[in-house]
């Protein structure tokens, strides 16, 4: 959904998520600033796996 802080729309329009629903899930795990994320992806399983550049 994220790479090297760029939030691929083509991903969230395939899950059927949107820029709102990606934001707001990140900011309730403390990521407030998309472009910090380096790589994100999500599944309905397992959820997100958030690697930032920290």
């Amino acid at each position: 959904m994220i790479d090297e802080g760029e939030v691929k729309n083509g991903v969230l329009t395939s899950v059927g998520k949107d820029r709102t629903w990606l934001r707001t899930k990140l900011a309730e795990q403390g990521y407030s600033n998309l472009q910090e994320i380096a790589y994100c992806d999500w599944s309905e399983t397992e959820v997100f796996f958030v690697r930032d550049y920290h």
